[in-house]
């Protein structure tokens, strides 16, 4: 499998459910949506990383944000928990400056629709966008992020064919429990390089075993 370096458009229906209530974090969330402002997320997971970005969008269980690297700089899209979320903060670093310079600005989405109602459609949809995902299990292992393109469904699970650290498709698949997923990447350089060297997703040559 393929373990991305932990570092800390469109988007389908763009809302801000979390305004309607008192919670401090989610009200600040909803303010950087509505000022495109960048922002530090903490989230209430032990030993999870920081996240800085651009609000997009958010749902009653998830948001998409625009994240960001060093100097400010955009690199694809991570979408995170709602309910982890404990605290926002706007940043006021020189990079949260920064894509305002450019052209860039202002933060673009996706180049297709997110429905972020859940994790298999958000799953299927960023995998629309760029064929491979970074998917977190963060309680359990907050360093590890396991690349790779959804192949097959269950009703709580998703096999995933994931690439190894040489950008080569595995041979098997690996499942990973819905509920269990705490955070979803796609759209990033490094997945973009990733997929560079890999090539297409292999064809499927046998049914999935029960």
């Amino acid at each position: 499998m393929s373990k991305k370096p932990v570092e800390t458009g469109l988007v389908s229906d763009m809302k801000c459910f979390p305004c309607e209530k008192s919670d401090a974090a989610e009200t600040v969330l909803c303010r950087a949506l509505e000022e495109k402002a960048h922002v530090v997320i903490q989230r209430g997971i032990k030993k999870a990383d920081q996240i800085r970005g651009y609000v997009l969008a958010i749902d009653q269980h998830w948001m998409l944000l625009a994240k960001t690297r060093d100097g400010g700089y955009t690199d694809g899209f991570s979408v995170l928990r709602v309910a982890d979320i404990t605290q926002v903060r706007p940043d006021k670093s020189f990079e949260a400056q920064f894509l305002r310079q450019m052209d860039q600005w202002p933060p673009a989405g996706p180049s297709g629709p997110i429905d972020l109602s859940g994790p298999q459609t958000i799953i299927t949809g960023a995998a629309a966008v760029q064929t491979l995902v970074g998917l977190y299990t963060e309680v359990k292992w907050p360093d590890e992020c396991y690349i790779g393109a959804p192949v097959d469904w269950e009703k709580k699970r998703v096999w995933l064919l994931e690439l190894d650290g040489q950008a080569r498709w595995e041979r098997d698949m690996s499942a990973y429990h819905l509920k269990k997923i705490t955070r979803i990447e796609f759209g990033g350089e490094y997945e973009k390089a990733l997929l560079a060297v890999a090539g297409p997703l292999p064809p499927r040559t046998a049914p999935m075993a029960s």
